[in-house]
């Protein structure tokens, strides 16, 4: 079986929406150039066996919107410049293994309704970390975040 990462020139690529989306047995590791991409929405919607670690340059991505809804086997530490994204809207929605604390820079962000929907396996313990870094952002804070129901990422931040 072909096991080698996949390797594409995309230097110019501006929009990866929908790339791998419903690639439901898609597994490989990914090696490409994302450093133009203001788009990686639904990259990885429906890929429900994709599971590999991802270096991605996200330093001009705007739009994440359902970049792993329902990408059911999902679970890798992300570490992701989103200083420049403003739209999250359900980002994990059914992502039911992602288990994953995350530091995004949402400071931008002005959509993440359902973010976190049907993301059943995220751990109280990173729930907290989560509303712990993005506390004060306006989407987290207002009804387009997950920090509008009262009991999620209970605990005090350190």
């Amino acid at each position: 079986a072909f096991n080698q990462p996949l390797s594409f020139d995309t230097s110019s690529v501006i929009n990866m929406g929908y790339l791998f989306g419903q690639a439901s047995v898609f597994n490989q590791p990914l090696s490409f150039d994302t450093s133009k991409a203001t788009s990686i929405r639904d990259m990885f919607v429906g890929a429900s066996a994709f599971n590999q670690p991802l270096y991605f340059d996200t330093s001009k991505v705007t739009n994440t919107r359902g970049m792993f809804y329902m990408a059911s086997a999902f679970n890798q530490p992300l570490d992701f410049d989103t200083a420049s994204v403003t739209d999250m809207y359900a980002m994990f929605t059914d992502a039911l293994a992602f288990n994953q604390p995350l530091s995004f820079d949402t400071s931008s962000v002005t959509d993440m309704t359902h973010m976190f929907r049907g993301a059943n396996a995220l751990s109280a313990d990173n729930k907290l970390l989560i509303r712990c870094a993005w506390a004060g952002t306006f989407a987290f804070a207002t009804n387009r975040g997950p920090g509008t129901d009262q009991n999620w990422g209970l605990g005090s931040c350190r």
